[in-house]
This record gives structure tokens, sequence and C-alpha cells, in this order.
């Protein structure tokens, strides 16, 4: 299996593992190849998805204590209109995002990035104002909800803060008038 750099900032993304629940779709490379809001040589990143029928999840291995962020990835690329495709994602059992949809916050055939912040500390995790006991291991669940499967395009794990993280440019709106994103 190959790895894909990004142009932007040089991280290197491994291939999805094929042994684990769920679908790996590139649907969005045929339907969408124009993808919105990200430079030509990452739209792979937001054109190929995993989704399942069902929740499902990663573990990502953290041995050190600091400030982490975590960047998920998503586009829409399956629905064009709101309310189809939402799910919420968890973070060692705690609800970071709740209701995610996407087409609802950046349309369809765009790119999309949330931000999750959280501290390692000896052995605990705090995301906000939740402290949570630490195995050294993060399990990042993708929660099914009565609208349809959850996904994710791509993920990434940051050593540092929010200010670390490379952002995606705003959105535009028809008339060129900047519209920010909440994080």
């Amino acid at each position: 299996k190959q790895w894909y750099q990004r142009r932007v900032d040089g991280v290197m993304y491994k291939p999805d593992i094929s042994d684990m629940p769920g679908v790996a779709s590139d649907h969005g490379v045929t339907h969408v190849p124009l993808l919105a809001r990200v430079h030509p040589q990452d739209r792979i990143l937001y054109q190929t998805e995993r989704y399942y029928h069902d929740s499902f999840g990663y573990d990502i291995p953290i041995s050190k204590n600091g400030n982490y962020v975590l960047n998920l990835k998503f586009s829409e690329v399956y629905f064009r209109s709101p309310n189809q495709k939402v799910f919420d994602i968890k973070m060692n059992n705690q609800p970071v995002i709740v209701g995610l949809d996407i087409f609802n916050k950046v349309g369809f055939g765009t790119a999309h990035d949330e931000y999750v912040p959280f501290k390692i500390h000896e052995s605990s995790l705090l995301i906000g104002d939740y402290k949570l006991a630490f195995d050294g291991n993060l399990h990042v669940e993708f929660v099914k909800t009565p609208y349809d499967n959850p996904k994710v395009n791509a993920l990434v794990l940051y050593e540092g803060t929010l200010n670390d993280v490379p952002r995606l440019p705003a959105i535009q709106n028809e008339d060129e008038d900047i519209v920010q994103e909440d994080i």
C-alpha cells in the first residue's frame, strides 16, 4: 500500500485499514472530481471515505504527555440536501461532535475539517472540561444515528494547539464574500 503526502503541510497519510468494519469508498473520485476548497493534489483525501451501517472507530496510540489536535476531514459526495447523513463523534467514549451534518455545514462536494483539541497528562485525557482515564490509546468513534451511516474521509493527529494546525481556506459564497466556519 502506498502512503499519500499532503502538499500543504507534508503530513504522511497511511492507507485505510482494509480489514476493519465498513466500506472503503472512492465514490467521490468519479462523482466529484472538482472538489471545492482544497488544492487539487489534496482532493483524494476528501474524495475517498470509510462508512459503515453501524458505529465504527479507530485506535490511535499516544505515548507522551502534551497538547494535541485531532483533525477530522470530511466532504459530502453522495447526498445533496441536509439531514440525510447526520452522525456523532466520540473520543474515548466522550461525545466531542454531536449531530454533524456535513452538507448542512458546507454543502455538496466541499472539503470540511473538524478540529478537536485535547491534552494528555499522565494517565488522563483532558477534552474541554472533561477528565477521562487514558490507557495510551485514543479511540475515535463515528457513531450511527437514525440519519444514514457515519463516515470519515481522513484523520490526522497533530501535536500542539489549534494555532499549530493548518486550516482549510475560508468558504467563499457566490458573491465572493468570505464565510467563516464555526470551529
